[in-house]
């Protein structure tokens, strides 16, 4: 058996795919930490970084966790982390696309996409609700607005158009739902 076999990179079985993810967020929150940032991570926190100086940055602790990773690998975690500091995490790709026309996240574990016409689930996930309240403050806060229990809808519009919907408990029953238009 090779390396590649014992480390589970070949395998491509549910459990090692969920057990790659899991380091993998796992290494994200260790490189955050050691930034200094963490689940509070906003554009602000980053203390007027530039996307260069932020790469540069990631890029550092990766190496210094030891890490070895493919070139591939390195700028899709570096990527990733970019838009965690920068955007809304995982919703980025999403939201470069011009095609999509609505983005719904329905609880942690129920994101789909509108795209021509057609509604799909897609592979994103969050960790629990606390990530997607998260989100929706990453997301409010710049606008002003308040979502709590005193005030558990909101709909609102970005700089860029787009409108928003975020929902929370207890008017919401699979947790906290947000519809980005």
């Amino acid at each position: 058996m090779g390396l590649l076999e014992r480390t589970g990179y070949l395998n491509n079985s549910p459990e090692s795919t969920m057990e790659r993810q899991e380091n993998r967020e796992a290494l994200k929150d260790r490189i955050k930490k050691a930034l200094g940032k963490d689940e509070s991570m906003t554009t602000s926190a980053v203390g007027g970084w530039g996307r260069d100086e932020a790469r540069r940055k990631i890029i550092s602790k990766i190496q210094e966790e030891g890490m070895v990773l493919s070139r591939g690998t390195l700028m899709s975690l570096v990527e990733e982390l970019e838009d965690e500091i920068f955007g809304l995490g995982s919703l980025e790709e999403l939201l470069r696309d011009p095609d999509i026309t609505e983005i719904m996240v329905n609880g942690p574990r129920a994101v789909f996409m509108e795209k021509n016409s057609r509604i799909t689930a897609v592979p994103i996930s969050f960790r629990d609700d606390a990530e997607v309240l998260h989100l929706i403050d990453r997301i409010t806060g710049p606008l002003n607005l308040r979502l709590d229990e005193s005030s558990p809808m909101l709909d609102a519009r970005l700089p860029d158009g787009s409108r928003i919907n975020a929902i929370i408990p207890p008017i919401c029953l699979n947790g906290p739902t947000l519809t980005i238009r």
